[in-house]
């Protein structure tokens, strides 16, 4: 019965038909839940991490039961749970092409722990997070501080609640598709979570960089995204970007690798066009 839920999970949701394969010889008919809610909110207390990496990916697998239960419960559609689990199946995908074995990294907990939480949901080409303002989570530390000035900390009192803006890789953001899912979200979070009583949306990354403007044409997807938000916070650090846009920040292996994309060409000799910027869109401007 377990296993049966399970498999039309992982079909529904359009896992890879090597993995779902690989379930069906490996997941046991029998399984149990080693525990009963290990995605707990400080994700360092999970008991998880605890247990080697194709262990952890079979338990995590089995939580997509609770999971599916806990849509219900909520009375959300089953559709957006099978949207909203592709974070799980491009983890362990990753994780299989660096180790040759289906398994889930520590880190790879860290990131999947809002969306066992039912706090995360893919609608449209972005990832929206039932969050609350952190000062700590703006600006961070190391290579990635960025100064969150005192009149948004004024503005947006710490522990505000908001909905966090996550951008999945290789997202679809022309201006069509951006408007229909801010359109969709702001209906999704009023029907489902509307206990949840945020005003704005904020989103941390390095589409939103003004500098980088300056390289793409004015009608670009990532200018017309960028200009959607107000810039509260930046930083001239290119890690992530140069991470997105060529899969390394080694600068050695980007000048030796082939090019293909008119971003990808300018990039790596304007380094100063690139960084990091946290933004923000009241929900009133949706």
């Amino acid at each position: 019965m377990v296993k049966g839920i399970i498999m039309t999970i992982l079909q529904k949701a359009k896992f890879s038909k090597e993995f779902i394969q690989y379930i069906e010889q490996h997941f046991p008919s029998d399984y149990q839940r080693m525990e009963s809610s290990p995605f707990v909110e400080n994700y360092l207390e999970n008991p998880l991490l605890h247990l080697d990496a194709e262990e952890r990916m079979i338990e995590t697998i089995a939580q997509l039961i609770h999971l599916k239960n806990t849509y219900e419960e909520k009375h959300i559609p089953l559709s957006h749970l099978y949207k909203s689990i592709y974070d799980l199946s491009y983890r362990i995908e990753r994780y299989f092409k660096q180790h040759g074995i289906y398994g889930l990294s520590e880190r790879d907990i860290r990131w999947l722990t809002p969306m066992f939480r039912a706090e995360i949901f893919d609608i449209g080409p972005l990832r929206y997070q039932i969050s609350y303002f952190s000062y700590e989570e703006i600006e961070r530390s190391g290579h990635e501080y960025m100064l969150l000035p005192d009149k948004w900390k004024e503005a947006i009192p710490e522990g505000t609640p908001i909905i966090t803006i996550h951008i999945m890789k290789n997202a679809n953001i022309t201006p069509e598709k951006v408007t229909a899912s801010f359109k969709q979200a702001v209906q999704f979070f009023e029907e489902y979570f509307l206990e949840h009583d945020y005003d704005v949306f904020v989103c941390r990354t390095w589409l939103l960089y003004e500098p980088l403007q300056d390289l793409l044409s004015e009608t670009s997807n990532i200018t017309s995204f960028a200009k959607r938000f107000t810039i509260i916070a930046k930083n001239n650090n290119h890690k992530q970007a140069l991470e997105r846009i060529y899969g390394t920040s080694n600068l050695e292996k980007i000048k030796q690798m082939e090019k293909t994309s008119s971003l990808q060409k300018k990039v790596y000799k304007n380094l100063d066009k690139v960084g990091e910027a946290a933004g923000i869109i009241y929900k009133s401007e949706i």
